[in-house]
């Protein structure tokens, strides 16, 4: 499964979860309600977009009943965990 294909599948769970339409997700997370029907299509995502989604699924507080589905975690397991950098630290050779 690619990156992207594990975004929209945890989206779709998301959407699933809470009752909620991929519009309203990708407005919460990047005010933008029509990313998701941008990238159905062969547009790109990049990083810092994927990271902003992966912080957000990661954090059980955006999940009914404040817990991440097993499923979810499982998907999330598999996916490389970010740390932000400071702007000092990404200066730095």
């Amino acid at each position: 499964m690619t990156l992207k294909e594990s975004l929209i599948a945890l989206a779709d769970a998301w959407c699933a979860a809470t009752g909620r339409q991929l519009s309203g997700l990708s407005t919460l997370v990047l005010k933008d309600s029509k990313f998701f029907g941008r990238i159905s299509g062969n547009a790109g995502l990049t990083v810092a977009t994927v990271e902003r989604f992966l912080a957000f699924f990661r954090e059980p507080t955006n999940w009914p009943d404040a817990s991440i589905p097993d499923d979810v975690a499982a998907t999330l397991a598999r996916l490389p965990a970010h740390e932000p950098q400071t702007q000092l630290e990404m200066a730095l050779p």
